[in-house]
């Protein structure tokens, strides 16, 4: 069954940023994974939110034969899941589509790995806006491995065995499923519809994300390099994704559910890819991190690691889909 926008019950709440004027373009229809016959369903799950446009509500109840680009429903379809003590963590709803995976060959400093290929994605998925805080893991472990300290700077430190012991223990601690993405769907949302090495374009030198911006990308401007980690969401305002996500390319790299395979995408599948039985020695790494020249902050570039590997450039993001 295609994943429901109705928030699971107490564990997920909508977020109210939604109120703007956003909800006018929903007047259209709605998200294409959504069955018409759950329009109604969805409308009174939007009122009892609080939700007053009741043009938006009418017609969802009454005139389901239209439907909506997905990116005009990202404000709706923000949810806050609460996490022990009160910590909440955002997610960002990702719809169902297709892509060209990979880089084209004339991208700069691309890899041979990176075979652009079609990919197509059946489900939408609600995925971490930002990387995994520290606030939220001490929330939910109890520790902080991090090597810079603070609230908002993403976790790190943190192995891929470790990412599935949070993801495990969030499970157990709210009833919501999440876990780490898989490749796919990770490159997938850190595009958000856009095709550039990064999603607001091709230019990358420090300023537009965390990375080692000495070592400037599609322009000769070296820009800064701040030698650490930054709070999550800092560069947000400045260059805003199309889905709402946050720090997709830089500041730390992020697991990912799949085992790396360099030769992978030459035999992947087109349909929901994901290389869990591949048998690798390492697992995915995406993003580029701080200490990383802006490269490697690519939407296409691949890096793995064993799952042990713990560095203080290694986080993750988590993402969960309503079945």
């Amino acid at each position: 069954m295609p994943c429901s926008h109705l928030p699971p019950a107490d564990a997920v709440a909508f977020d109210p940023a939604w109120r703007t004027e956003t909800v006018l373009a929903l007047a259209r229809g709605i998200a294409a994974d959504v069955a018409l016959d759950r329009l109604p369903i969805l409308a009174d799950a939007l009122e009892d939110a609080g939700c007053d446009n009741f043009a938006l509500l009418n017609h969802l109840r009454h005139e389901p034969n239209h439907r909506v680009e997905c990116w005009a429903l990202r404000r709706v379809l923000r949810t806050t899941l609460m996490l022990p003590g009160g910590v909440e963590m955002a997610f960002a709803y990702c719809p169902p589509g297709s892509f060209l995976m990979g880089s084209p060959e004339s991208e700069t400093e691309r890899s041979d790995e990176e075979l652009q290929h079609e990919v197509r994605l059946t489900k939408g998925f609600s995925c971490g806006v930002y990387p995994v805080t520290q606030a939220q893991w001490r929330a939910v472990m109890g520790t902080d491995p991090s090597q810079f300290k603070g609230d908002d700077l993403p976790v790190e430190r943190v192995r891929w065995d470790d990412a599935q012991a949070f993801c495990a223990q969030v499970r157990e601690l709210t009833g919501t499923a999440v876990r780490l993405p898989t490749e796919a769907e990770w490159e997938y949302a850190c595009r958000g519809g856009t095709t550039t090495p990064f999603y607001w374009g091709t230019e990358l030198n420090g300023t537009q994300a965390n990375c080692d911006g000495t070592e400037p990308y599609g322009t000769e401007t070296a820009g800064p390099y701040r030698e650490r980690t930054s709070s999550v969401g800092s560069y947000a305002e400045g260059f805003p994704h199309a889905w709402g996500l946050a720090d997709v390319h830089g500041n730390v790299w992020e697991w990912c559910e799949d085992w790396y395979d360099a030769g992978y995408y030459a035999r992947s599948p087109v349909v929901d890819p994901a290389c869990r039985d591949c048998e690798q020695m390492y697992r995915v790494l995406r993003g580029g991190a701080w200490d990383f020249n802006p490269g490697s902050c690519r939407a296409a570039c691949r890096n793995g690691n064993v799952p042990g590997a713990r560095y203080n450039s290694y986080g993750f993001r988590v993402v969960f889909c309503l079945d």
